[in-house]
């Protein structure tokens, strides 16, 4: 028995940590006009697809954090007594991004709602990471040679290689005369033995 509650348990921590490894988070601040910073403003996550909802407060300065959430489309609504709640509609989270989104209050009555439909492109001003989304649209549509699924990563900025110009290098593994596409890759000067691949989170 107590074998099967450690497989439990352990499977459960390694299910967290793939979870966190592709989760987003929203971070940000709650200000007044002045831009001094609101606490204790409640701010209500909520996802359009699958009504999942997450609930945070600003702290004393008005920062806020909202971690683990999973990819997709999110509502906000924050709210605070004396201030017009704001309603934030259409914010689109990626996997395994930090972004950024602050909100100015204004003083007024609670049954005034301030409505955002459109969001900007969001920041990801708190971290040092470099991320790159491929779409949907461009993984159906686009051709891999050799079906190899690794190409994609070459419409990121600042990468190369996956048998283009990195066939049989030092790291990759393979013969110099092979010339089969791999799945080296060189992101802006890393070398490609630095790479680490995750498939759903796991490694």
């Amino acid at each position: 028995m107590k074998h099967i509650l450690r497989s439990l348990l352990i499977g459960a921590v390694l299910a967290a940590a793939t979870f966190a490894q592709t989760a987003a988070t929203l971070s940000g601040t709650t200000t007044d006009k002045s831009g001094a910073g609101v606490p204790a403003t409640k701010l209500t996550v909520v996802n359009q697809d699958t009504q999942l909802t997450r609930e945070a407060v600003s702290g004393e300065d008005g920062t806020f954090n909202v971690p683990l959430l999973p990819p997709g489309r999110y509502n906000i609504r924050v709210e605070k007594t004396g201030f017009k709640p704001i309603n934030q509609q259409n914010v689109t989270l990626e996997v395994n991004q930090v972004a950024r989104l602050d909100f100015s209050l204004e003083v007024g009555n609670v049954t005034e709602t301030i409505e955002i439909k459109d969001t900007p492109a969001l920041l990801d001003s708190d971290t040092s990471s470099i991320g790159q989304v491929i779409e949907n649209r461009q993984i159906t549509e686009l051709p891999l040679n050799g079906r190899n699924f690794v190409q994609l990563a070459t419409l990121s900025p600042g990468v190369s290689g996956v048998g283009y110009n990195a066939t049989g290098t030092i790291m990759s593994g393979s013969r110099p005369d092979d010339s089969r596409p791999g799945s080296e890759l060189f992101a802006n000067g890393n070398r490609e033995g630095s790479n680490n691949f995750l498939l759903d989170g796991v490694d």
